[in-house]
């Protein structure tokens, strides 16, 4: 067995150690993000009709388009939401 002050030894070695780690891990992460950033910039470069149609998935969604309507399929589908109080017609619209 071994003493408290051992113990508690290890843990900090073993928690620097993992500190360490976590460090090399972000620096790699960023590298390759670096690197994935390179890449989309060189392809936008060699390919501008193909990057203007590329979704950046950080860009922002694209808001949803307004309708006067709902279609049948749709009606049986939101059925229920559609009576709730608070939400009904009108919130299918948004």
């Amino acid at each position: 067995m071994s003493s408290p002050k051992e113990e508690s030894l290890k843990d900090k070695v073993l928690e620097e150690s993992l500190k360490d780690k976590v460090r090399r891990l972000e620096q790699e992460k960023e590298a390759l993000e670096q690197q994935i950033n390179a890449l989309r910039a060189e392809k936008r470069k060699a390919c501008p009709s193909e990057a203007a149609a590329e979704h950046n998935p950080e860009d922002p969604p694209e808001p949803m388009q307004k309708r006067a309507k709902l279609t049948n399929p749709e009606i049986a589908r939101y059925g229920r939401q559609l009576i709730l109080p608070g939400f009904g017609i009108q919130g299918m619209f948004l």
